[in-house]
């Protein structure tokens, strides 16, 4: 779906929107939008894209939508998996504070993350914070994550699982040494997002200087890791924060919007 503008006339509400793309999904239909130029609805189509199990992309500008059409017709052909969902189950005691850059469903078998489809190649993260009582020393687990998808020849349903493990120590030495790179990277760019997603609140509300100083903070959040760990990707996101973070005075707040919206989903996911 491409749009370049909002929905005005007839059904408006985006929650239907949404319900409309997840009908398609059910039936085995990715529903993915494109945002064309400045006027368009940012959260109706990200709405739909997720629910409809596809993907969102904003097109600035014109010339570059048949690239962006292109690639998206590329990636339907070698999907691997449908209906993606995880659910994860937290451990006695702990609790989930935040997932990062996802929509979820809290209920009895756990909170579940709906991913979509799955393509060759493609990586998905889910970042959660959680919180874990400390007053039991050692080894524990914290949660548990189960995967299940629709293959895409319509045959029994697929699972996975795992689990992630923590120790709960007093040695500060001992956590420096636990630090995974990778995991810290992952975890950083998801807190960015999430500043990210705040500043495009912001400039939907017309306040610039509130929607400056979250992609300020999400570009802090960035420094903090680098300062510590040498990762090139972080430093593209840094500048990329940086470069949006001007939009609201060059292109206006519509616009600036739209960008950290979507820096905010290539962040987070």
């Amino acid at each position: 779906m491409v749009s370049d503008g909002e929905a005005n006339v007839g059904e408006t509400r985006p929650e239907a929107f949404a319900a409309m793309a997840q009908s398609y999904s059910s039936r085995s239909v990715s529903v993915s939008t494109i945002g064309l130029g400045r006027d368009f609805n940012e959260n109706l189509l990200e709405g739909m894209a997720d629910a409809g199990g596809g993907s969102y992309r904003f097109v600035g500008n014109p010339e570059e939508l048949p690239t962006v059409i292109a690639a998206e017709l590329e990636r339907t052909t070698q999907t691997l998996a449908r209906q993606a969902r995880v659910r994860v189950h937290a451990a006695q005691s702990v609790t989930i504070r935040e997932v990062y850059g996802w929509d979820v469903a809290v209920g009895p078998d756990g909170t579940e993350v709906y991913l979509g489809d799955l393509y060759a190649g493609q990586s998905r993260k889910i970042v959660l914070a959680v919180d874990v009582p400390a007053e039991t020393l050692g080894d524990r687990t914290v949660a548990r994550a189960d995967l299940t998808w629709t293959p895409v020849d319509g045959g029994a349903e697929g699972t996975a699982n795992g689990s992630a493990t923590a120790r709960v120590t007093t040695d500060a030495g001992e956590v420096r040494a636990s630090v995974d790179e990778a995991a810290t990277v992952a975890a950083t760019r998801a807190r960015a997002g999430a500043y990210s997603r705040a500043s495009a609140d912001a400039w939907r509300r017309g306040d610039a200087a509130a929607a400056q100083g979250m992609m300020r903070s999400a570009s802090g959040v960035i420094a903090e890791t680098l300062a510590e760990v040498d990762a090139p990707e972080l430093r593209v996101d840094r500048d990329a924060i940086y470069a949006i973070e001007s939009l609201g005075s060059t292109e206006g707040n519509s616009y600036a919007a739209k960008a950290a919206s979507e820096a905010a989903r290539a962040l987070s996911r």
